[in-house]
């Protein structure tokens, strides 16, 4: 029998439950960030190319998609339901993302 994978079980709860200011990765390439969660919607900025290597920006590079929560879930799982597993994995929680969707909407310029 395999022992529980933390990691796995940490992304599925947050899948559940997002938040504002969960990171998530895919072999720091791709990074996604929960930018606001409504009852039924999540909103997102992903970006490709790695925030660590200076070739992105966030938020001046990321894209902003809002989808259902079902849909949040569909996207990054491997077979569309949570019991399939995730395709990202869960960095952390509650990084500061504030003003980054007002950037996206030009209300502010927080790109420094």
């Amino acid at each position: 029998m395999p022992f529980p994978d933390p990691t796995k079980e940490l992304t599925r709860a947050a899948m559940l439950h997002p938040e504002v200011g969960d990171r998530y990765t895919e072999m720091f390439a791709f990074w996604l960030y929960v930018l606001k969660v409504t009852p039924n919607f999540v909103t997102t900025m992903e970006a490709n190319g790695g925030a660590r290597d200076g070739d992105t920006v966030l938020p001046r590079d990321g894209i902003v998609k809002t989808m259902t929560r079902e849909e949040f879930i569909e996207r990054l799982s491997y077979t569309g339901s949570v019991e399939g597993g995730f395709w990202v994995f869960l960095v952390d929680r509650r990084n500061d993302v504030e003003g980054w969707l007002d950037y996206h909407e030009g209300k502010v310029d927080v790109s420094g």
